[in-house]
């Protein structure tokens, strides 16, 4: 990365659940981004000072990348009204890629609400090296599920949970996953299998406890206020066993073994 902010072109903005949108930004990033890596977009809100970071969902070479987003604040509502053919400066590729080893032989990715956009294209990386793939994810409600036919063109369907039952089976993404370690048809234990996961905080540090307990090596997509992205301003600290990182810098993956989520993680 540069450092420079650079301009990109809207070459597509689409609703794709609710309050949730799909934007496909033509830039020169598309070059260099790999999966796991994140930009960040300029703020378009006028009392807004800091940019905002996206993990890309998707980027094709030369071309475009994907980014997929919940239209929360005052941002992110004005950027799901940008129109093909707008402007919006842009930053990146940011932060450190994901690398699944070659020792893997089954990748679980489990994204909870908008936070499994992070685990896409990582997925599609570990189809592509031929690793068995199991995804599963949790929303609130049948509207606000999303990806479900990117991760079907996978070769792998995308089982879900929704708080009401709505769509898929009534739950959560931590039920769905310790339904896949301690079900039925569980998964043996072993150091060929790795985990993936993006979502609430709750979220990620229950995964984290259950794999911590099993012995299976967890990554987890880390998401923080940033300023710089550079790893200068020091904005999106993260404590860890291995000392205070930087979310912008060292991430956003951390084994999640790392990560100290409360002062009883420290050991």
């Amino acid at each position: 990365m540069n450092g420079k902010y650079q301009t990109a072109l809207v070459r597509r903005l689409s609703q794709v659940a609710a309050g949730t949108f799909q934007l496909d930004l033509e830039t020169a990033i598309s070059d260099h981004v790999q999966p796991g890596q994140f930009v960040l977009l300029q703020p378009l809100a006028e009392t807004s000072l800091l940019p905002r970071p996206f993990t890309v969902y998707f980027a094709q070479q030369g071309i475009f990348i994907r980014l997929v987003f919940e239209a929360r604040g005052s941002n992110t509502r004005l950027y799901s009204q940008l129109k093909s053919g707008d402007k919006i400066r842009v930053l990146g590729p940011c932060g450190q890629p994901a690398v699944i080893d070659d020792s893997a032989r089954l990748a679980i990715f489990i994204g909870g609400g908008c936070g499994l956009a992070s685990l896409h294209w990582l997925a599609f990386a570990a189809g592509q090296k031929k690793i068995g793939l199991l995804c599963a994810a949790g929303f609130r409600d049948k509207d606000h599920v999303f990806s479900t036919k990117d991760f079907d063109r996978l070769g792998t369907p995308l089982e879900v949970a929704t708080d009401d039952g709505s769509f898929g089976v009534s739950g959560t993404a931590v039920d769905l996953f310790q339904n896949i370690i301690f079900g039925e048809d569980g998964l043996p234990k072993n150091e060929s299998i790795r985990v993936f996961t993006c979502g609430p905080t709750v979220m990620m540090r229950e995964i984290a406890r259950i794999t911590r307990a099993e012995g299976i090596p967890c990554y987890v997509f880390l998401e923080e206020m940033m300023a710089c992205g550079l790893g200068d301003c020091k904005s999106c600290a993260v404590r860890t066993n291995s000392g205070i990182k930087h979310v912008c810098k060292d991430g956003p993956i951390f084994e999640s073994k790392e990560v100290i989520w409360d002062e009883d993680d420290e050991y």
